[in-house]
């Protein structure tokens, strides 16, 4: 695998969306964040949101757009898939404030981008996936990888 870039992504103002028919709905809009790796880096624009659902406590099925503006001026949609799976006790520490170890929940999927330069065409038709610490609810760290 080789990596990608690293998305440092800010959330704020969720919306409970209530239960839906795919669970407990959070909806989270993507207000700022930055992303930077080898040969890329840019801003996360705020034209994207994470859907959360919670069908059984403890399993969460996230997805996630994001619009991505590099620093030479190219719009790229990443689209990520994840489960987001902790003990209560994990998602408690969170909620208190407290930091916690990545290792103590799962939170990983898969992303795809979409593109119209030609200089980012060869982040398209690859199969990525992306591994996510919560610095607290918040703030995420993305890391994408290529496979």
């Amino acid at each position: 695998m080789r990596k990608i870039f690293d998305i440092n992504l800010i959330q704020q103002n969720d919306i409970n969306m209530g239960i839906t028919c795919r669970g407990d709905t959070l909806v989270s809009p993507s207000d700022k964040g930055s992303f930077s790796g080898k040969g890329i880096k840019g801003q996360v624009m705020p034209a994207g949101m994470g859907i959360t659902y919670t069908p059984i406590a403890g399993s969460n099925d996230i997805e996630s757009t994001l619009l991505l503006k590099t620093d030479d001026g190219v719009y790229i949609i990443m689209e990520m898939r994840a489960f987001l799976n902790m003990e209560d006790c994990v998602e408690q520490r969170l909620m208190e404030g407290d930091r916690v170890d990545p290792d103590e929940y799962y939170f990983k999927g898969t992303v795809r981008f979409r593109t119209g330069h030609d200089l980012y065409k060869w982040l398209e038709r690859k199969v990525c996936v992306c591994v996510t610490e919560i610095i607290n609810w918040e703030e995420l760290k993305i890391s994408v990888y290529m496979v």
